[in-house]
Order: structure tokens, then C-alpha cells, then sequence
């Protein structure tokens, strides 16, 4: 009877330590509620279409212009010619405008002398860290979506040479002190992901040394859109783009480029999703961030209550087709406990939530040790 009551005992102490871990992996997934008016967005952790495509717009520097070809008189050769072309174009931002780059060797030169009308998609041509993986599951990255007209600015100073070398110079100042204020803990993460800095400056240096009879216009759009992944367009209304507040760092597409190029913060990234979002995940890679949290794209259990078939894996070959058969992409979505304001808060966010999942982890083993030794020690009582 004694060992019975032991064995009880035992148990519930072991059974409070497993409701301790619970609660720390529960208060670990769980964000604090703010009180301020902003308390719903933290709450959802998502930001509104306007400000997701303001982020794209000014986290890149080049997109895919479109501009409509001019009428063939010939009604045969009409038919069978396009009707629009598209291709790539530098683009930078300011005070909230687009100012597209045109070289005079352009093919959009022509279209735009006779229809300034256009289109311009950013945030799938440069960087695509992912566009491999986005090419495996048949879905293309969040962009955004611009329809309007290329303006020549009223003020021809507005776009002088002299203008843009002072708007330039700024904007690679600014990039050069981001990199000098970032802490020495995420160097090794700007490293990995240093080509896409050297893009983004090779970019505004090929705007800054452009030719005198290249032209410069400003994108006067009259709609706006992010379309996700699924392909849906969600309207971004022109007043709140206007509005919205500008992302917090230009280095983020560096970081997370380097965290996707680095194994062990990819090992992280799945640790979280097991401990805040309780998926289990083969892969994992961070396909976009933002202040409040940061979107994932990770190979996920499908249907974790399926056991894969024992005779489906016994040969070599066929283990990669059953885990296919397992395992699916989705975009995953963490949202920070609180709001970030630099690459440097944004790395420390996630390096302190890797921590916490550690921490978490240990206490389930250490209860579950500890427990096993029990077990094992009533048994031989009762033996």
C-alpha cells in the first residue's frame, strides 16, 4: 500500500513540473496586451495592405515596369504582336514617391511617347532569396501592385542630376550607417546575406552615373495592390499608402536573406514553430518581416495524426516521396511580443525567443528524466 501511495506521490510531483513546462511554453507563445489604441493590431500582429505595400516599395529598388507598345497600323501584324512589354527597372523612393529610372537605350522609351500609361510590380525580381522554393510549390512571393501614369515632373530641377546625386549619396549614407550601427551579434547574419547589399548599392551607383539623355519619371498611380501569395489582390487605398509608416531598416532584406543562408538560424526558425506555434516543420525559411513579426515558409506535418505507412519507407527511394506525401508548404505567420524598431531589436527578438524555446525544451526533459527515474524506483519496490 505504501508503494502504491509513493507511486501516487510521484506522480503528481512530476505532473505539477509537466504543468510548469506547459505554462512556460504557453506564456512563452502568448504576447503581452497593450492597452493603447494600437492594442488590436499588436494584438493580430499584421500589418494593413497599405503599410505591407509600403514596406515592399521601399525595402526594393527595382521592379517589373509595363508600358503599352503603339498601334500597328498593319491589322494582321496587330494581331499577332504583343500588346504590352515588361521589363525590369530601377526605381528609388521619395517623400513617398516613385522616381523610375528609364536609360535612353530603353525599349519603354518609345511606348512611353505615345501612352505614359503603365504598371510596375515590386517585391518578386530583386531580392528573391526564396525563388526557388516559391518555384517548387507553384506560387510566387507578396508583391505589390502599381497602376498609373509616368510622369515628367513639373519642376525640371525636381530630377536634375545635381537632385539626384544629393538624394543618392543620401540614401547609400544611410545604408553605410545602418551597417555601422548594427551590433557585432548580427555581423555574421549581414555577411551571409552581403549580395544582396552589393545589389542594392550597384543599383542606386547605376542611377547616379546614368546618362545625360536617360530619363527620369515619377509614378503617378491611381491604384495600388498587394497580392499574396495565393495570387488574391488586396486594395491598398492611395491616402493610407501615403500615410503609412515607413519600415523601420533597409537592412532587413540583408538579414533575412543571411538568416535563410545560415543553418542554424534555420534549425531556430523550427524550434519556434514548435514551441509558439505548435507545428512541426521540416523546413523553415522567413520569406518576409516587418516591426511587428515576420512571415515563414515552412514544410509542415499535413496531417500529423496520419502515421507514414511502414512499407512506404523500407526502400531508399521511396523515403523522400513519403515524406512529400507528409509534408506540405504553408506561410506561417509569428508575431513579436513587442513592436521592433531596427534589425537590431529584430534579431534580438528572435535570438530571445530561440532562448525561451531552449529553456522550455530542457524542462520537459528534465521532468521527463526525473520522472523515468521514479518509475523506475517504484518498480523495484514492488519487485
Amino acid at each position: 500500500m505504501s508503494t502504491v501511495r509513493l507511486l501516487s506521490n510521484k506522480c503528481k510531483q512530476h505532473s505539477s513540473i509537466h504543468q510548469q513546462c506547459r505554462s512556460f511554453a504557453r506564456q512563452a507563445r502568448t504576447s503581452k496586451k497593450s492597452g493603447d489604441q494600437s492594442s488590436k493590431k499588436r494584438k493580430s500582429g499584421l500589418l494593413n495592405m497599405a503599410e505591407r505595400c509600403k514596406d515592399l516599395l521601399h525595402l526594393n529598388w527595382r521592379g517589373q515596369l509595363t508600358t503599352i507598345r503603339p498601334r500597328l497600323a498593319d491589322k494582321k501584324e496587330r494581331e499577332k504582336a504583343e500588346k504590352t512589354l515588361g521589363d525590369f527597372a530601377n526605381y528609388i523612393m521619395f517623400n513617398g514617391d516613385m522616381i523610375v529610372h528609364i536609360p535612353e537605350e530603353s525599349k519603354h522609351c518609345p511606348n512611353l511617347l505615345l501612352n505614359n500609361h503603365a504598371s510596375m510590380i515590386v517585391g518578386h525580381t530583386d531580392p528573391a532569396p526564396l525563388m526557388k522554393v516559391f518555384q517548387q510549390i507553384g506560387q510566387r512571393p507578396p508583391h505589390a501592385l502599381l497602376v498609373g501614369r509616368l510622369m515628367v515632373p513639373e519642376k525640371a530641377d525636381m530630377l536634375s542630376a545635381e537632385f539626384l546625386k544629393v538624394l543618392i549619396e543620401k540614401d547609400l549614407t544611410d545604408l553605410q550607417e545602418a551597417v555601422n550601427q548594427s551590433s557585432t551579434s548580427i555581423r555574421p547574419i549581414l555577411e551571409s546575406g552581403s549580395h544582396i547589399l552589393r545589389s542594392h548599392v550597384q543599383t542606386l551607383t547605376s542611377i547616379l552615373e546614368s546618362k545625360k539623355d536617360d530619363t527620369f519619371y515619377r509614378l503617378d498611380a491611381s491604384s495600388c495592390y498587394y497580392v499574396d501569395m495565393s495570387g488574391v489582390k488586396h486594395l491598398a487605398e492611395p491616402e493610407r499608402l501615403q500615410q503609412a509608416k515607413i519600415s523601420f531598416s533597409p537592412l532587413l532584406q540583408v538579414v533575412i536573406e543571411g538568416i535563410n543562408r545560415n543553418q542554424s538560424r534555420r534549425m531556430g526558425l523550427k524550434l519556434i514553430c514548435a514551441c509558439f506555434l505548435r507545428v512541426k516543420v521540416k523546413e523553415a525559411f522567413v520569406s518576409s518581416g516587418d516591426r511587428l513579426g515576420l512571415n515563414i515558409l515552412a514544410r509542415v506535418l499535413s496531417d500529423p495524426d496520419r502515421p507514414v505507412s511502414v512499407s512506404s519507407i523500407r526502400k531508399k527511394e521511396d523515403s523522400e516521396k513519403a515524406a512529400n506525401e507528409v509534408f506540405e508548404w504553408k506561410d506561417l505567420r509569428l508575431s513579436f511580443k513587442t513592436e521592433v524598431n531596427d534589425v537590431n531589436e529584430f534579431c534580438a527578438m528572435l535570438s530571445q525567443m530561440e532562448k525561451e524555446c531552449i529553456n522550455a525544451l530542457n524542462c520537459a526533459r528534465e521532468g521527463m528524466s526525473h520522472l523515468s527515474t521514479s518509475l523506475k524506483m517504484c518498480e523495484k519496490q514492488v519487485a
